[in-house]
């Protein structure tokens, strides 16, 4: 542990660690470089309510699911699924909201991208599937770039 994990761990990727160590190591570099900013702003206090504020329960979050290692591609699959796999579960992290989650904030793998309730934030991440009703099923290659693009449908 960092001691940085946010109060939803998987928010930072946390779920999956499939970045690359090149990518990481590029973006510290680049980050590195940056020159610090001039004013100086003091540590609040957190906000968060229980369990959320309880920082030692991310140990038990992260032992049943955080899966350390470093994107493999399929050997079995196109160069184009294998980049799709690494941004989908690896950068993007698109599991953690399109997914349901359990009790403890586990993704239900067996409903993967069907669709997930963000909690305490009441919002839902619809469904990544190709189900007509409520997936991507009806979206066309440039709309779905459109959405990555900006962010929103």
């Amino acid at each position: 542990m960092t001691g940085m994990e946010p109060a939803i761990p998987d928010l930072l990727g946390l779920h999956a660690d499939y970045r690359t160590h090149s990518l990481v190591r590029g973006a510290t570099a680049r980050v590195r470089r940056l020159r610090p900013i001039a004013w100086h702003q003091p540590n609040r206090a957190h906000e968060l309510c229980f369990p959320f504020n309880q920082r030692q329960l991310l140990i038990g979050w992260r032992s049943l699911f955080f899966k350390e290692g470093e994107y493999r591609p399929d050997p079995k699959q196109s160069a184009q699924w294998n980049r799709g796999a690494y941004l989908v579960e690896g950068l993007g992290h698109c599991s953690m909201c399109h997914t349901a989650i359990n009790a403890f904030g586990g993704n239900v793998t067996s409903k993967s991208f069907e669709g997930g309730l963000i909690p305490i934030q009441n919002w839902y991440a619809p469904s990544l599937t190709s189900n007509r009703e409520a997936g991507l099923g009806d979206w066309s290659i440039d709309d779905i770039v459109g959405l990555l693009h900006a962010g929103v449908s």
